[in-house]
This record gives structure tokens, sequence and C-alpha cells, in this order.
């Protein structure tokens, strides 16, 4: 939807978000319009006061279609595959590690009420004027709600006063 609208947008680059927060420096997220997915969620506050203008898109789901290793293992294959210097396992550790901290996931009951917790904590500190919440599992995001959510912002907007949006 962002790409249709024109923003140019950066999905799943936490090495990026991270490297930004490690230096204060947030030159290299500044080249996109949107960022997109982990681990974006867990650092939105800081990105919306280095970013006054940003918007925060939220998308929740009934069902997050994920693979969980009761015995831990995905998490276990991840960190050897860091160790081999695989760059996509790198990656997946480092948003989860940014996302969940030092819990492995196990299960969908327990992703689905971390997901949860995360969009209530949304709902209460993020800035209502600046923030949309959508359920993705039931249609409601679509480009005319999108559309009107970021009216005034994005790359019809001259450079000056162009706004960061976060997903």
């Amino acid at each position: 939807i962002l790409s249709a609208l024109g923003f140019r947008a950066a999905h799943f680059r936490p090495e990026v978000v991270r490297q930004s927060l490690a230096q204060r420096n947030f030159t290299a997220m500044a080249a996109y319009d949107a960022w997109l997915d982990d681990p974006i969620g867990a650092v939105w506050p800081i990105l919306m006061h280095t970013f006054p203008n940003a918007r925060l898109i939220l998308t929740t789901r009934d069902d997050y279609h994920r693979e969980y290793s009761v015995d831990g293992r995905k998490c276990t294959d991840r960190a050897v595959g860091v160790v081999r210097g695989d760059v996509g396992k790198t990656a997946n550790v480092l948003a989860s590690c940014i996302t969940y901290g030092t819990v492995c996931v196990t299960s969908q009951l327990e992703s689905k009420r971390i997901q949860d917790a995360h969009a209530e904590h949304v709902r209460l500190f993020a800035p209502s004027n600046r923030t949309l919440i959508v359920n993705i599992s039931g249609g409601e995001l679509t480009i005319d709600r999108v559309s009107r959510f970021l009216r005034g912002f994005g790359p019809h907007v001259e450079p000056a006063a162009r706004a960061q949006v976060l997903t």
C-alpha cells in the first residue's frame, strides 16, 4: 500500500535500526519514507521523538501464522546461523532480540500474548492523532484508509515537511 502511495519503504532492516540507535544517528533511516516490520514495533517511541512528524501504523491480526518449536530449537538454529555468519539469521536474531528481549517465543499463544500487550502499549502511549491501528485479518487495511491517514505527509509533500511512517 505504501509503495502504491509513492512512499519509499524499508522492510525488515534490523541492522540499520540497530546501527542508527547505537550511533544515535538516524540519517540512514531518514533516507526512507516508511519503515516496516520488526524491530520498528519495539523502538517506535524513540523514533516518534526523533521524527516529530512521524505517523505510526500498527497492524494487528487475529492469527499470526508463525511456526514455533516448543523446545526452542528455532532460536538455537538461529543462534548457530549467527555464529556461522548467515546474514539472514543474524537479522532475524537481531529483530527478535530487539522485539522480544531474551524471550524465545515457543507457541502461537505466547506470541499472541506478547503482540497483544504491545498493541495495548501503543493504544495507551502513542499520540492518537499520529497513530492508526488496524487489524489486517479483517480487511481494515485499505489503500483508501491509509491514504486518508497519511494525507499531508510523504512523497507528495515538500521534502522539508516529509514525515517518516513507521509500521
